[in-house]
This record gives structure tokens, C-alpha cells and sequence, in this order.
């Protein structure tokens, strides 16, 4: 056994002493040589182990940095990949606009008060039933009690609508982030979402209130209490009027003027109770605002105040509960409630899941440091030891043969090799060439028809491999290739050196889209100087005041309208400034959106634009707010106090009527804008001492403020002219207004001019692309480049395919000259027929193997099914039309411009309700109404009086309506559609028709919230209507005048703004009623009767016909009704608040441009995923990049394979036939 295993190991080891790769053909005894050959194979083999040895050590233990990728993660997973790879992990949003109500909801409750018998008709009317029927002081709670708590419940129903509306719109935002946002960031955002919708909700709402409180002073609108001016009569036919005061403080300077709350005993002064916390003042919302709750806490308290109230109509109240708020005091005052919109808490409900799952991410990415796995180190060896093997075999032998060069010189040699002459050189390479032969036959032949083929095959290898090569070469060499380079982390002068470069194809992602713009943008702006002088200061209001004499004087006397114009002017002043500060926080807030960084010279142009959208946007909804004020004001002919617009005259002594005041012929009756000259007179004696340059009264100081300009403001001369006529014992060092500081506005420029620009004399923008650029903060830019390709890449694809190439050459090239079946033949050649065999069954098991390899590799790479991602560049509509129709659910066409205006691709049109393009929404008709009616006292619920108020109206409704809807389609169009990819055709029109519903929704609920502000305003103030139709005027002992609430069919004023009745005609000053206009109500103020009125009698002529007939026949108008069949939307006996519920619109009228916005998104190129067969390209190419490796291993392989099985064999035949030998007996 050992002896067998010795041999066996001397056996092994000749073999290897003697293993030769590289043998001479013909075979040489020449013992140099065949050392060389042995050397030149061990080299071989070692250089060969040593390559593989470091190519698998340093493919395996490389650390790569390597792009892991999880195909739609849930949310766990996706939170476990967070927790593990927070600072890498990057997951695609498919839909990177969300609207909040997807994942957040906002619920609150209001103060306890909002929700208790306090603000409730029940309680106005226990007030007013209870009170007792005697005449009281404007500062008793008794008389002042309902109006009060009626305001309460105007700020509670103002807080509820406002939140409401806010909140739709809110909903209705959309949440930008083309990542999926992680869930402590996404919380962090959310709070501040929330944050700046409460903050922002109250600014505006506190903002509409403000303008209506400082409007309704600068018009010094009268209280019908009397509880800013009081009114006597000077015992003959006139009235006058002056201010009230409160703890010194005079309600012709401020509105804020207040005192405690009392009961008085009667008309006595003898205060019975001091109500806690309850105050009266100028205006009941104004005294509402400083007053407390306190009382309404205390059982005991509302017992004392019930007390005092008529016992006959007892009411059960119970008293707030202490222990409910947690947010308020019990002495907290409504303006501090009202700053936080009345709500004891807010209520946010986020949900982070129904976010994840709207964004639903397809594929999240992260980036890892790994090792190289098994199976890259495998197909990494096979692809390269190909190329190895036929380096190595062809340097190695050449290099030990130059190294062991043989130096030995032959003795019999007698001609030197420094004597051969330059011909046999030549002779000798010639000879070399022509038997030159890579493919001789084993044993040697002298046939030469072989030997002619093995020439033959040696030229047409070395030609077709030199050929290969040539055209490799020179194809990767000559071609242009479009090559995309990347740029990692560009600074912005990089960002910029590249722009300059490539700015026809550089593109850098955003790491973060969408950005607020007080990131990048900062907008100052300076007030005109009027807003920052003396004359809307309180010292020069109280100036005004005291410098004038303490007698009367004529209404439009400056002495007496000086003070309201420049209240009015700081309320412009002031206004204009909270204006700007609110809708700055707005807009500051607002996201810019921009997948790619834009470039300079763009965002520039867009940061214009959207200061210029900002700008006009703020401005318009400004003068919107104002207007709403000033139409509703003239159309519920509010009185103002100094009898500006009306005068009010005795009548009978006790009785009281009021007559439209004229400037210039404008009667204050058909316009709110009459006006003339300010001037100064001598006292009561009518001679105009002075007018007043630029400076106009009217029929409501704001409205002659608008007319009026600052020309004398600007003169030191002008300025000293008007205190020359002012009370000398109050001098006042005033100085004018500088010319110069101006560019914007001039010397005569109106107030409504510089109103009509929000009072700005200056913006100054500040634009910091920097800060955007880093916001932005592109991690990666590309960029495309024709190039050709780098001598690295043409060498390293030289040496990958060469190695298949030479094998593929070997194989063919010989056997296409002369067949030859044994591709292993030993060398030296061999007459053993058993080494024949072994060579043969080689070379047939090399050739099958080679076959099956090959086909299985061709079968499986044209069989299988890949899914393949294919692209499709700037795709037109068309093609994306026909490309979504076949692939709808992989189709994804990235859009370039990720944010595209409303404008682009949606128009919206409209229709008014016809009346507003009626003859009855004209000048024309007021004035046809005013001259039409007799010229005598008239009852002021008579249609002849209250008709010119209705359909002024209604022209106000129409005029604000229009501009509302015109403002908001401004600021619509601006509104930015975002989209990362292209939104099929469907979806998109399903998106724009609830857009389309959200903006009319938003505008209409907008529009009446603002009305709604000003007409429970103007009920809390109990705003005294001109016409006397809420209140009547009498007069008490000849001098006071006094006032009673109007009642309409049992529902008193002082109790509800809603009480009406149909208008009527009577027959003069009689009480006859002559004929009932049908659908057209008369109540407490005009615009509240006008809503529950409709416009059945204005489609009927015959009804236009009989309203006419009592008109005076002297000024006869030829009149249309409106055309009942006109209308789908509305009847003819809809109402006006039904109609104004709409907007007033007849038919919305949408155009829808999807190739508009399909053109504006711009996708550069469409993916879509398909399951399609490998091309013959592929197939080919893989094929040839194996058959190299392969062929080399199964060279190497099969003969050991064979020799092993076949010595195996023989030692199991030997063995087997040994054990099977039975003894012969």
C-alpha cells in the first residue's frame, strides 16, 4: 500500500516537474528551451493564481458605497429604514401634493359664552320685553343691555363663520414634498402650519373688524341711543347735535370712550347698581370690547341685575361656569377674548399615516457601506479570467525567454552574427513570415496541404483579429457619445461657472421643493409722511377740537369736520399699515416651488412677478373691504352725526323728520359722494370766510376725505391761514409736510389715489438668491456633453473583449481552413492510443459541453421574460395620449416645471344675474326714483322713500360681487398646480372641476362673511338708519330729542335687524295704503330688507306699470321688466339673500386647456415598465462576453476531468476484475 502510494506521489510530482502549457511545435529535446517552457508555466500558473488571488481579495474586501432600494415600504418599514439609515434615506413621494384635510384636522371650541342663554333671541327679547317702559339714560344698562349682548353673539357667530371659512380654505392647501417627510419633522411643520393658520384667521378677522370700527367713527355715524351724540332742538324747526363725553373723554375724538355700566332710579342721576364689568361708551361694540364677563359668572350678580328688570317676565338664568376655561379669566376683557377669536382651545388631530399613504412612496432608497457579494466576486472572476489567460500566454513565455536569453555561441559556427549581411536578415524574416504558423498539427506534418492551411489559418487569424481590433478601436475611438457628467454638491459659483457653461441641459434636483419665501425674500416699504406726522396724531385731533369756538356751527364748517376727515385719514393710515403687516405674514408664509434650481436671471423675473401679484392683490382686497363698507353704509342711509348727509327738522313740535342734504345739487338721497369745498364760516352767519384748499365735506366724512387732497398740508402759509381762524387760546406749532420727500404721489394727489395704492410711497424688495440656492441645496447637477470616449475606457474594452475575441478566433479560423476534431492533442504528439483516446473523448465532451452551454445560455437569455423600463423623449400630447392608453398603470412622464398657474391651462367665466345690467341698478333710475316721488313728508316705510335705498342696494351687491369674484380670479390664476408628473387627462379634469368648486365655494362664503360682518356690526351699534326705519325720534320737553325702536309687524328693531314687512304706498302723509308692492320688504335697515325681498315684480311690466302710476307724472321713464325666461339658476320669486348666496352669478362658464398645462409641464421623457424577451443585440453581446471565460475553464477542466474518470475506471476494472477471480478446485 505504501509502496503503491509512493509511486503513486513520484508519479504526481513528475508530472508537474515536467507540466508544460507552453510545448514547441515541433517538439525540441533542447534542454534550455524546454526549461524555458517549464518555466514560463509555473510562472503562468503563479501569476494567474496571484491575479485571481487579488482580484477576489479586493473585490471582497473593498467597502463600496452602494444604493440600497425597498419597493414600496409600509409605514413600519419605512420607519425601521429611518430608525437605521436616517441620514441617507431618501423615499420618493408619488404624489408630491397633498391637501392638509388628507392628514390634518383642526376642531375647537369656542368660549362657553358662545353657547349660553346669552346670546341668544331669547335673551334679547327677555331684555327688551322686560325692561322698563320708562325713559332711561343711554348709559343704563337697561336701555343699552340688549344691543350689547347682541354684539356678544356678533363676535361669537363672526368667530364660528371665520374659522369655518378659513378652515375649508386650509383643507384645502396642499402640503408639498417630494420626500416622504419624517414623522418627527413632519410634526414639527404641522404645529407650525397650524400655527400661522390661528395667527393668520385672527390678524384678517381683527382686520375686518377694525375697518369697520374705524369707518363707522371716521363717518361719525350716529348711535340710535344717543350714545355718542346727543341731539336737541332749538325750540323752532332745527336740530343739532353734540358730543357726548365719558369720564372726560369726548366721543368726537375717539370711539373708545366708555363708562361703568349703571342702573339709574329713572331719569333721576341716583345710580342704584354699578354693573361689574360692564361698560357703555361712544358705540356699543367699542364699550363691548373693554367689558368683562365677571358678572355673568356670579349667580348673585345676574339676581341684582334681574332685579331691576320688570318682574312681570321673570327669566330662569344660569350663570357661566367658573371652572370651564382654562384659557380665559373670569375679568378677561372681549378684546382679549376676541384676540384669540374667541376660542378656549384648539383641538389638532395629525395623522402621519394618512400622509405616508397619500404620498405612497414606490421606492425608498438609502446608501450603505458593503462588502462585494459572492455572486459580483464570481461573474467579476469569469469576466475577467478570459483576458488574463491570453495576456498572460502571450507575455509570459516571451518575457523568460528574453530573460534566460541563450548565450551560448555555437563552435562551429564561422560567420558572426555582426557579419551577417542586411539580406539574410531580411531572407530570414521573410522565411520566418511564410512558415510562421499558429496552428500546427500535432505530430508535425511535411504534408503540405496541411501545412498550407495552418499558414493559411495563421493569416486569416492574425487579419480578422487585427481587423476586430482596427474597428473596436477606431468605433469607441471616433464615435461623439451624449454623455451626462454630474457634479456632486455644487456650491453656487460652481452652480454658476456651470450655468454659464451648459445652460441649455444642466439640471440640479432640490433637495427640498418647496420653500416659504421669507427665505429668499424681504419686502419693505415706506407710508406716505402723512401717516407719520402731526395730523393723524390724538394731540392734533383733540387740537381740532378744543381750538374751535364752543358754539354752533354749521355742519360743514371746518371747525366741525376737520376732526373726522383727519380721524378718517389715520384710519387709512392705519388700516393700510395692518393690512400690509397681515397679508406680508401671508404671503411670507407662501411656498415657492421648483423641482430643479432656477436660474438667476429667472428667479429674478418670477420674484417680480410675484411682489407684483403680492402688491396688487393686497391692494384690491383693501379697497374691496372698503367698498363692502361704504355702499352698505349709503345703502342703509347710516346718519351721520354732525347731519352731513341728512338734516334732521321739527315737525309738529314733537315730531321729527329728516331731508337729504344737497352739495353742489347732489343729493346725499341717490349718491354718497356729493360734495363740495371745505370751508370755514363766520359762526351761524353764513359769509365763508375761508375755503379750505383741497380739502372736501360731504355727505360722510370718508367719502369727502376720498375727494379730498394734501395741498395745503404741504403749505406753511395754507396751514397758518386755517389756525388763524382757530381758537387763539390753544395755539399749536404745526409744520407742513415736506414737497420734496415724494416721488409717488404729488401735492394734489387724492386721498383716493393714494389710497389706490395702499398709501405706499415706497416698496423696497430684498431678493437673496443665496439663501434660496441653499435652500434649494442641490445635492447632485447634471449636465449632457457630446464627448468621445477616454483612452481608459477604449483600452479597458479592448482587454474585455479580446479575450473572447483570440478564443472565439482559435476555434473558428482553424477548423473553417481544415476540420480538425481534437482540440487537445498532447505535446509532444503521441502515438498511445490511450492517450488518443483520452485527447478525443476531451475533445467531443469539451464540444458538447460547449454546445449545451451555449444553448442553454441562448435559450435563457431569449426565453425569459424581463421587465424592462423603457423611455420615450419629449413625448408630444399626442404621443402621451397613446402611450397612457396602452401603459396607464407604469406610464410616469416627469414634468420639468413642476408648478404652473392656474392661468395657463383654466379660465373661468361668468354671468351676473341680469338685474345688475337692469336699467334699475343705474344712476339714472335713483334719480328717476328722488325726483319722481312728491314733495312732502312722507312715511319712511312708504316705497316712494325707501325704493331709491333698495335698489341702491342692489347695485351695491351687484358692484361688489363683481369685483369680489374679479379680485379672487386674480389671485386664482396665481395659485400654482403642482404636479411632478404628468397628470392623465381624466384626473386632471376631475382636480380642476374641484378646484373650480373649492374658489366659487371660497369667493361666496368670503364675500358673505364680510357682509356679515358689517350687518351684525351695524345692528350692535344700533346705527341709526337716516329714514328713521329702525329708530323714530321724538322730542321730550320741547329740546331733547329721543328715540323708540321701529316695530314691523310685532318684531322690534332693538331686538332684531331682520324685522320687516312688504313695502306699501301710502296715499301722501295718510295712513292709507294705496297698493303693497309685491316681493319688496321695508324693515329695520334697507339692505337687511332688501335680502328678503325678490324681484317678482320687476319681471311683471304690468306690476312696473302700477309702481309707476303713483310716481309723479311729470317725469315720466320708459321701463323694461326683466325677462323671466333668462334665468336657470334663479326663480322669479327668489329671494335676494338666495341670489347673493350665489353671488349674484347666473352660470359659471369653465375653460379647461389640458394642452395648455400638458405643454407648460414639458416632460422631457416618459417611463413605462414592460415584460418583453432579451434582443439578439443582448443576446450576442453576452454570449460573446462568456465564451471566453468559458471556453478557458473548460480547456483546463475537461482533459483532468477525462484523465481522472478514465483512471478511476481503470483502477475499478482492475480492482473488480481481481475480487471477481474464483479458485479453480
Amino acid at each position: 500500500m505504501l509502496t503503491g502510494l509512493l509511486h503513486l506521489w513520484r508519479k504526481l510530482w513528475l508530472t508537474i516537474k515536467n507540466y508544460n502549457l507552453f510545448p514547441s511545435i515541433p517538439p525540441t529535446q533542447d534542454q534550455h528551451q524546454l526549461r524555458n517552457q517549464r518555466l514560463s508555466t509555473r510562472l503562468f500558473i503563479v501569476l494567474l493564481i496571484l491575479s485571481l488571488i487579488v482580484l477576489i481579495l479586493y473585490t471582497s474586501l473593498i467597502t463600496i458605497t452602494q444604493t440600497l432600494k425597498f419597493t414600496s415600504p409600509s409605514i413600519t418599514q419605512y420607519r425601521q429604514l429611518y430608525s437605521t439609515y436616517s441620514q441617507t434615506l431618501s423615499c420618493d413621494c408619488k404624489q408630491i401634493s397633498i391637501n392638509y384635510d388628507t392628514f390634518l384636522h383642526l376642531n375647537y371650541t369656542l368660549h362657553q359664552v358662545c353657547d349660553s342663554i346669552f346670546v341668544t333671541q331669547d335673551w334679547f327679547d327677555y331684555l327688551q320685553r322686560a325692561s322698563p317702559n320708562i325713559p332711561m339714560y343711554g348709559v343704563d344698562l337697561r336701555r343699552s343691555a340688549a344691543n350689547i349682548f347682541q354684539g356678544m353673539r356678533a363676535f361669537c357667530d363672526l368667530s364660528r363663520q371665520t374659522i369655518e371659512n378659513r378652515l375649508t380654505e386650509f383643507y384645502a392647501t396642499q402640503y408639498v414634498s417630494a420626500d416622504v417627510v419624517p414623522d418627527e419633522l413632519f410634526q414639527l411643520q404641522a404645529e407650525s402650519l397650524i400655527s400661522q393658520f390661528i395667527s393668520s384667521t385672527i390678524n384678517n378677522f381683527l382686520l375686518s373688524l377694525a375697518s369697520i370700527r374705524q369707518t363707522t367713527q371716521s363717518n361719525v355715524l350716529l348711535n340710535a341711543q344717543f350714545n355718542n351724540f346727543k341731539f336737541e332742538t332749538d325750540q323752532v324747526s332745527s336740530v343739532y347735535s353734540y358730543p357726548c363725553l365719558y369720564n372726560g373723554c369726548s366721543c368726537a375724538n375717539s370711539a373708545k370712550c366708555t363708562m361703568q355700566c349703571v342702573v339709574f332710579n329713572g331719569i333721576e342721576l341716583t345710580v342704584l347698581f354699578y354693573v361689574p364689568g360692564m361698560y357703555i361708551g361712544c358705540y356699543p361694540v367699542e364699550s363691548l370690547l373693554q367689558s368683562d364677563l365677571r358678572c355673568w359668572y356670579n349667580q348673585s350678580c345676574i339676581s341684582q341685575v334681574q332685579s331691576y328688570f320688570n318682574a312681570s317676565a321673570p327669566m330662569n338664568v344660569t350663570a357661566l361656569k367658573a371652572a370651564v376655561s382654562e384659557e380665559f379669566e373670569m375679568n378677561s376683557t372681549m378684546e382679549e377674548i376676541l384676540g384669540k377669536l374667541m376660542i378656549e382651545e384648539w383641538f389638532p388631530t395629525l395623522m402621519y399615516e394618512n400622509y405616508y399613504n397619500a404620498c405612497s412612496p414606490s421606492e425608498c432608497s438609502y446608501v450603505v457601506e458593503v462588502r462585494n457579494s459572492v455572486v459580483y466576486i464570481v461573474t467579476t472572476v469569469i469576466g475577467v479570467i478570459g483576458g488574463l489567460v491570453t495576456i498572460l500566454r502571450l507575455i509570459v513565455p516571451r518575457v523568460v525567454t528574453l530573460v534566460r536569453k541563450n548565450r551560448q555561441t555555437e563552435a562551429s559556427a564561422t560567420i558572426s552574427t555582426e557579419q551577417e549581411t542586411h539580406s539574410n536578415i531580411l531572407q530570414r524574416i521573410k522565411n520566418y513570415a511564410e512558415t510562421f504558423s499558429l496552428f500546427p498539427s500535432i505530430p508535425p506534418t511535411q504534408d503540405q496541404h496541411q501545412l498550407r492551411n495552418q499558414r493559411l489559418s495563421t493569416r486569416l487569424f492574425i487579419i480578422l483579429l487585427i481587423l476586430s481590433l482596427i474597428v473596436l478601436i477606431l468605433y469607441t475611438s471616433l464615435i461623439t457619445i451624449t454623455q451626462t457628467l454630474k457634479f456632486t454638491s455644487p456650491s453656487i459659483t460652481q452652480y454658476r461657472q456651470l450655468y454659464s457653461t451648459y445652460s441649455q441641459t444642466l439640471s440640479c434636483d432640490c433637495k427640498q421643493i418647496s420653500i416659504n419665501y421669507h427665505t429668499f425674500l424681504h419686502l419693505n416699504y415706506t407710508l406716505h409722511q402723512v401717516c407719520d406726522s402731526i395730523f393723524v396724531t390724538q394731540d392734533w385731533f383733540d387740537y381740532l377740537t378744543l381750538a374751535r369756538p364752543q358754539t354752533i356751527l354749521y355742519a360743514d364748517d371746518f371747525l366741525v369736520s376737520g376732526t373726522y376727515l383727519f380721524q378718517g385719514m389715520r384710519a387709512f393710515c392705519d388700516l393700510s399699515r395692518q393690512t400690509i403687516e397681515n397679508r406680508l405674514t401671508e404671503f411670507y408664509a407662501t411656498q415657492y416651488v421648483s423641482a430643479d434650481v432656477v436660474p438667476d436671471e429667472l428667479f429674478q423675473l418670477q420674484a417680480e412677478s410675484l411682489i407684483s401679484q403680492f402688491i396688487s392683490s393686497t391692494i384690491n382686497n383693501f379697497l374691496l373691504s372698503l367698498s363692502s363698507i361704504r355702499q352698505t353704509t349709503q345703502s342703509n342711509i347710516l346718519f351721520s352725526a354732525r347731519q352731513t348727509n341728512y338734516a334732521l327738522l321739527i315737525y309738529q313740535t314733537n315730531l321729527i323728520y329728516s331731508i337729504p342734504y344737497s352739495y353742489s345739487g347732489c343729493s346725499c338721497a341717490s349718491s354718497a359722494k356729493c360734495a363740495y369745498q371745505c370751508r370755514m364760516y363766520n359762526g351761524l352767519h353764513p359769509t365763508v370766510l375761508f375755503y379750505v384748499p383741497g380739502m372736501y365735506i360731504g355727505c360722510y366724512p370718508v367719502e369727502s376725505l376720498l375727494q379730498s387732497d394734501l395741498r395745503c398740508w404741504y403749505n406753511q402759509s395754507c396751514i397758518s391761514q386755517v389756525q388763524s381762524y382757530f381758537n387763539a387760546s390753544a395755539p399749536m406749532n404745526v409744520t407742513a409736510l415736506k414737497a420734496a420727500v415724494s416721488e409717488e404721489f404729488e401735492m394734489n394727489s387724492t386721498m383716493e389715489e393714494i389710497l389706490g395704492k395702499l398709501m405706499i410711497e415706497e416698496w423696497f424688495p430684498t431678493l437673496m438668491y443665496e439663501n434660496y440656492y441653499n435652500a434649494c441645496s442641490p445635492s447632485e447637477c447634471s449636465y449632457v456633453v457630446e464627448v468621445r470616449n477616454s483612452v481608459v475606457y477604449i483600452v479597458t474594452t479592448v482587454i474585455g473583449v479580446i479575450g473572447g475575441l483570440v478564443t472565439i478566433l482559435r476555434l473558428i479560423v482553424p477548423r473553417a481552413v481544415a476540420l480538425n476534431l481534437n482540440v487537445f492533442p498532447s505535446i509532444p504528439p503521441t502515438q498511445d492510443q490511450h492517450q488518443l483516446r483520452n485527447q478525443r473523448l476531451s475533445t467531443r465532451l469539451f464540444i458538447v459541453l460547449l454546445i449545451i452551454s451555449l444553448i442553454v445560455l441562448i435559450l435563457y437569455t431569449s426565453l425569459i421574460t424581463i421587465t424592462q423600463t423603457l423611455k420615450f423623449t419629449s413625448p408630444s400630447i399626442t404621443q402621451y395620449r397613446q402611450l397612457y392608453s396602452t401603459y396607464s398603470q407604469t406610464l410616469s412622464c416627469d414634468c420639468k416645471q413642476i408648478s404652473i398657474n392656474y392661468h395657463t391651462f383654466l379660465h373661468l367665466n361668468y354671468t351676473l344675474h341680469q338685474v345688475c345690467d337692469s336699467i334699475f341698478v343705474t344712476q339714472d333710475w335713483f334719480d328717476y326714483l328722488t325726483l319722481a316721488r312728491p314733495q312732502t313728508i312722507l312715511y319712511a316705510d312708504d316705497f316712494l322713500v325707501s325704493g331709491t335705498y333698495l335698489f341702491q342696494g342692489m347695485r351695491a351687491f351687484c358692484d361688489l360681487s363683481r369685483q369680489t369674484i374679479e379680485n379672487r380670479l386674480t389671485e386664482f390664476y396665481a395659485t400654482q398646480y403642482v404636479s411632478a408628473d404628468v397628470v392623465p387627462d381624466e384626473l386632471f379634469q376631475l382636480q380642476a372641476e374641484s378646484l373650480i368648486s373649492q374658489f366659487i365655494s371660497s369667493t361666496i362664503n368670503n364675500f358673505l362673511l364680510s357682509l356679515s360682518s358689517i350687518r351684525q356690526t351695524t345692528q350692535s351699534n344700533i346705527l341709526f338708519s337716516a329714514r328713521q326705519t329702525n329708530y323714530e325720534l321724538g322730542v321730550y320737553q320741547n329740546v331733547v330729542v329721543y328715540s323708540i325702536p321701529y316695530s314691523y309687524s310685532g318684531c322690534s328693531c332693538a331686538s332684531s335687524a331682520k324685522c320687516a314687512y312688504q313695502c306699501r304706498m301710502y296715499n301722501g302723509f295718510h295712513p292709507t295704503v294705496l297698493f303693497y308692492v309685491p316681493g319688496m320688504y321695508i324693515g329695520c335697515y334697507p339692505v337687511e330688507s332688501l335680502l328678503q325681498s325678490d324681484l317678482r315684480c320687476w319681471y311683471n311690466q304690468s306690476c312696473i306699470s302700477q309702481v309707476q302710476s303713483y310716481f309723479n307724472a311729470s317725469a315720466p321713464m320708459n321701463v323694461t321688466a326683466l325677462k323671466a325666461a333668462v334665468s336657470e339658476e334663479f326663480v322669479t320669486n327668489s329671494t335676494m339673500e338666495e341670489i347673493l348666496g350665489k353671488l349674484m352669478i347666473e352660470e359659471w362658464f369653465p375653460t379647461l386647456m389640458y394642452e395648455n398645462y400638458y405643454n407648460a409641464c414639458s416632460p422631457s421623457e416618459c417611463s413605462y415598465v414592460v415584460e418583453v424577451r432579451n434582443s439578439v443585440v443582448y443576446i450576442v453581446t453576452t454570449v460573446i462576453g462568456v465564451i471566453g471565460g468559458l471556453v478557458t475553464i473548460l480547456k483546463q477542466a475537461i482533459p483532468l476531468f477525462v484523465e481522472l474518470s478514465v483512471f478511476c475506471s481503470r483502477k475499478w476494472r482492475m480492482n473488480y476484475g481481481r475480487n471477481s477471480v474464483l479458485p479453480v478446485v
